[in-house]
């Protein structure tokens, strides 16, 4: 990896190492907007910042925005879905937790928009879809966990959503799976994502990950297993960022002329699935023209 975006941190902190071009070149929303006492504060301390109220919500996505935000996070996220990951972990109170109010979600979504930035949201349910559809956010953090239904994924596909799709993450899921490949099918934008949060989730490159992209894919390409793999591979390099307005003017995620030197090289055929987990080692990562990882053959 060489470009990543944070969808969950103390505060946007871009600024602090952009001088430092052997690190990772990141892109971040700053705290989850949440509603008191509900998710992430009651799972994950220091992610989220509690709002409510119009003034209140639309102040908060301005002062993020001033602070280097390149995307607005909020939470839907109530905590009843089965297999979700922060099951894990220890809330310090049992949901069905608080949410936004359809107002204070509205307001948010409205004043992101209105400064050019688009809102993701986090939920693992088919109301907290439903939601995020009816109020116009842009993207979902994470694939939704419940099974969604026909109308919802319809809704969805139709409307381009895009989605980053944490299926290693979510595996436990009932509806993980499923609704990667009928999201996908219906026109979704299902883009690589991980939540490196997690402890049984890699640092950089996640195989599984490209790995359970290709899955899903395969049930749309025919069962043709190149035309999964490359698209795979695209949803992990030149379609976010197209998606994040990366790809022009900077030319982040191709190799191109002019584009950044950002490279990574392993020792075998990525035509071959045999190939994914090597993209957890890499022999040789360039980023921005400095080499970050040389390692020889067996390393």
């Amino acid at each position: 990896m060489t470009t990543a975006r944070d969808l969950g941190s103390a505060e946007p902190t871009g600024a602090v190492i952009a001088k430092k071009p052997y690190q990772l070149r990141q892109f971040y929303s700053g705290p989850i907007l949440q509603a008191p006492g509900g998710y992430p504060e009651v799972v994950f301390s220091g992610s989220g910042v509690e709002v409510s109220g119009d003034s209140d919500v639309r102040a908060k996505v301005n002062e993020l925005f001033t602070l280097g935000a390149s995307v607005i996070a909020v939470s839907l996220e109530d905590g009843t879905a089965s297999g979700e990951p922060w099951q894990w972990h220890m809330p310090t109170s049992l949901p069905p937790w608080p949410t936004l109010s359809d107002a204070d979600l509205d307001s948010i979504v409205d004043e992101a928009h209105k400064i050019g930035l688009k809102v993701t949201a986090y939920f693992g349910n088919n109301a907290g879809a439903q939601r995020a559809l009816t109020a116009g956010v842009d993207e979902w953090a994470h694939m939704p966990c419940e099974l969604l239904t026909g109308s919802v994924i319809d809704d969805a596909g139709s409307k381009k959503i895009a989605i980053d799709t944490t299926i290693d993450t979510f595996v436990q899921c009932p509806g993980v799976h499923e609704n990667s490949k009928l999201l996908l099918g219906a026109g979704a934008q299902l883009f690589y994502g991980t939540d490196m949060g997690h402890l049984d989730i890699t640092h950089g490159n996640d195989a599984n990950e490209i790995h359970m992209l290709v899955h899903a894919g395969l049930y749309n390409n025919g069962f043709d297993f190149q035309a999964a793999l490359r698209d795979a591979l695209i949803a992990a390099t030149s379609a976010p960022a197209t998606y994040l307005g990366l790809l022009a003017p900077l030319g982040l995620g191709t190799i191109a002329i002019n584009a950044p030197a950002d490279i990574v090289v392993i020792g075998s055929d990525r035509l071959k699935l045999n190939f994914m987990k090597e993209l957890e080692f890499p022999r040789l990562v360039v980023k921005n023209g400095y080499v970050v990882i040389n390692r020889l053959a067996g390393e």
